[in-house]
Order: C-alpha cells, then sequence, then structure tokens
C-alpha cells in the first residue's frame, strides 16, 4: 500500500530533483505550463497524466523488471493479500471507538481524506483511521513510508511537516509553500500513531487542533486545500521522476480521481460534503 511518505528519497535527495523538474510549471505570473493551476489559496488546477495508467492498490510489475523485482512484486502482493483478509476480519473499530465525533473533529479528520479515500478499507467518521482494528497494518504504513517505529519517531516526523515539511524547500520552485501538500500527510500519520499505539486518543486530538489555525488562514473551501495538495504532490512525484522510484507511489491520475469523488456535491458518503469547510469557523456541535 503506497503512502505520501518521506518516501524512498531523502527530503535532501528530493529536492536535487524538484528543482530542475518543477521548474518548468509555472511561466509568467497567471501563465500555466503542463496542466498545473497558478497555486494561489484561490487557484483551481486541472491535473495532467504524470505517468503510466497503473492499479490504485498493490504493487505493480514495470517492463524491464528483474528477478529481485518479480520476488518484490511477490511479496508485495502476499503482503497486500493479508492486509485485506485483516480488514475484513479484525475487531470494528467503531465499536472500540463508539463516541461520535463532534463537528470540529470531523473537519480534522478529513484533512486526511484524500489519503483516505485511496486506503482499502478505510474510514472517513473515525479518528481510527480504518474500520476494522489493524495494529501490524497501520505500522507498516507508517515504517515503510516514514520510517516511523517508535513514539519518538512520530513525534519528529509531525514536528517537521508542520513547521517545515517539503513546502519550504519546494516554494521557490513553485511559487509558494504547499501547506495542504505537508498537513495532509501530517493528519494521515497522527491518524495512523493512534492505530499503531503510539499516542492515545487525546495525544492525537491535540497534535490535531495544532495545525487547525494555519490550514483554516490558508484556504477557503476544500477545494483549494485539495488543489494545492495536487500542486505540491506533483512537485514531489517530479522529484521522483528517472529514479528507480519513480514508480513507488500511487499514481497522480488515481489521486485525482480521489479528490474527484471527494469534492463532488453529490457524493454523500464524502466527508468533505458531510462536513463543508466553513464548520471550523463556527461553533463546535
Amino acid at each position: 500500500m503506497s503512502v505520501e511518505g518521506g518516501g524512498p528519497l531523502s527530503a535532501d535527495e528530493q529536492l536535487r530533483h524538484v528543482y530542475p523538474l518543477v521548474s518548468g510549471l509555472y511561466g509568467r505570473s497567471g501563465g500555466v505550463a503542463q496542466g498545473v493551476a497558478d497555486a494561489r489559496p484561490t487557484h483551481s488546477m486541472s491535473v495532467s497524466a504524470t505517468g503510466r495508467p497503473r492499479t490504485a492498490y498493490g504493487p505493480r510489475l514495470t517492463a524491464g523488471s528483474g528477478s529481485a523485482s518479480i520476488i518484490r512484486l511477490m511479496a508485495g502482493w502476499i503482503q497486500f493479500g493479508g492486509t485485506l483478509v485483516k480488514m475484513a476480519v479484525g475487531p470494528s473499530a467503531k465499536k472500540r471507538y463508539p463516541t461520535p465525533l463532534t463537528s470540529h473533529q470531523r473537519w480534522m479528520v478529513s484533512l486526511a481524506a484524500i489519503l483516505a479515500e485511496r486506503t482499502p478499507g478505510h474510514s472517513h467518521t473515525l479518528l481510527y483511521p480504518l474500520k476494522r482494528v489493524d495494529v501490524s497494518t497501520s505500522r507498516g504504513r507508517l515504517s515503510e513510508s516514514w520510517g516511523i517505529t517508535t513514539t519518538e519517531d512520530l513525534h519528529g516526523v509531525l514536528h517537521r511537516l508542520a513547521t517545515t515539511g517539503h513546502r519550504t524547500r519546494m516554494a521557490a520552485a513553485i511559487g509558494h509553500p504547499p501547506l495542504a501538500w505537508d498537513i495532509a500527510r501530517y493528519a494521515d500519520i497522527t491518524r495512523y500513531g493512534l492505530a499503531s499505539g503510539y499516542i492515545d486518543e487525546p495525544t492525537a486530538w491535540r497534535l490535531l487542533r495544532e495545525v487547525v489555525a494555519p490550514v483554516a488562514r490558508t484556504y477557503g473551501s476544500w477545494k483549494e486545500y485539495a488543489d494545492d495538495f495536487m500542486t505540491g504532490r506533483l512537485a514531489w512525484m517530479r522529484a521522483l521522476h528517472g529514479t528507480e522510484n519513480e514508480d513507488w507511489p500511487v499514481s497522480q491520475e488515481d489521486t485525482a480521481r480521489a479528490v474527484q469523488r471527494l469534492v463532488d456535491p453529490m457524493n454523500q458518503d464524502s466527508p468533505w460534503q458531510r462536513t463543508p469547510w466553513e464548520t471550523i469557523y463556527q461553533p463546535d456541535v
């Protein structure tokens, strides 16, 4: 299961690729290249194809893969199959966490909705990220994508994402720091930190509350938030271009489809439709 993590490359290694690759995205002020819109807080954006088609979940074998790649593919599918079994038969997360969320809590959980929407067995209605309790899958998600194996690791990664993340170094290349790119992953990591047993519920809510103010000041709608996430993700994807890890993440197209489902006003299953952006400016109920 591919997640938007620190990735196989370090932040420094990623940014060595970002500048030459992303510098061509933006032309003159107000101009747009390669299907990416001017990413101010009020921008709109169309997502262009940025990779070969692939399945939304699970590993994929690419042309030219050798025996090592085949072994990794087989191991990935075995792990993926085991994950689906556990998602189907594990204890109900709703029964373990039966208290309904308040309106502000639903809004904070929804900061991670793009990543959740692509994840099999996800939950949009609980702080716990999955419908079934699954500690091992949750820990694997954090360790494989972020190198998080302890509570200290978790807090360290969250601190970096909240204060600088990837956005500060991307800013010079794309014209602004894409806050949503870091905060969506921050919220996702916080939820999986709870699921992994690294933090408890009060700590998870405190961590989420710490990023509410900058997000609420920066964006005026879920669409603006999603557009900026996609801008940051595109820069990150381009940082992987030409490396051995370029096929590692879920494709930009699959992520764009997840966003489309979330912003669709007819999709009553979307947490963004059930909890509008303006909710965070209103009393918590």
